[in-house]
């Protein structure tokens, strides 16, 4: 009777290991854009292009958010940021985009924002 119960004991966790599904890459993105969101200054932050996902062995997804820039001096200037998301720390970092696109001679991808 004892070796029954192991037995129903033992598939009773691994079928809990079994159904614990991994975390996607969609949701990995997901929670990135959240994060960046929610640490930007922008007013009406939106992700401007699909982000790019380096999973191994930096773990970094990069997504680049536009909104209006905050300060009333700016006089509604659109604005973007390049935010990395690290996924060993689940943090993120923001770069003003407009400043490395200067710098660099990078396309800005920035489009205006249809709520103006």
């Amino acid at each position: 009777m004892k070796s029954l119960l192991f037995v129903f004991l033992v598939l009773g966790v691994s079928c809990n290991f079994v159904n614990a599904a991994p975390v996607g890459k969609t949701q990995i993105i997901e929670a990135a854009i959240k994060e960046c969101k929610g640490l930007t200054s922008l007013i009406n932050p939106s992700v401007v292009r699909s982000s790019a996902f380096f999973p191994e062995p930096d773990g970094i997804v990069a997504v680049l958010i536009q909104g209006i820039k905050p300060p009333p001096s700016m006089k509604n200037q659109v604005g973007a940021e390049l935010c990395l998301y690290s996924l060993h720390e689940k943090t993120a970092r923001l770069a003003n985009w407009d400043a490395l696109a200067r710098s660099k001679g990078l396309p800005t991808y920035i489009r205006p924002p249809s709520n103006l």
